[in-house]
């Protein structure tokens, strides 16, 4: 059911390319893009809404490039198959493997 409105393999890949995000759902993911200035989110209730707010964020490339700069900082620093290990071992033995301070995301993908 989950894969029916959304794919979040699709968003993950977004993310590993440095690409921004214009995204159709709400949620964590959503919550994500907005709190991390990745890109969009589709207004579900003002479809015109959403398009002048699409074509002014591609037509201001200081906000593009920061969406798709900020896409890349959180792949390489929250989503990377590094840190997937950390936060595995810390799981299997938090006292032997220590885990650096996060800011927050990883509580959203616990």
């Amino acid at each position: 059911p989950v894969l029916q409105t959304n794919s979040p393999n699709k968003f993950f890949d977004a993310l590993a390319m440095g690409k921004a995000i214009l995204i159709n759902q709400e949620g964590w993911l959503a919550n994500l893009v907005k709190e991390r200035r990745l890109g969009l989110c589709h207004h579900h209730e003002n479809q015109q809404k959403t398009i002048t707010e699409l074509e002014a964020f591609l037509n201001h490339s200081t906000k593009l490039k920061t969406a798709q700069s900020n896409a890349r900082d959180l792949a390489l620093f929250h989503f990377s198959k590094e840190r997937a290990v950390q936060l595995l071992l810390f799981a299997l033995d938090p006292v032997k493997f220590k885990l650096a301070p996060t800011d927050g995301v990883y509580i959203l993908t616990a």
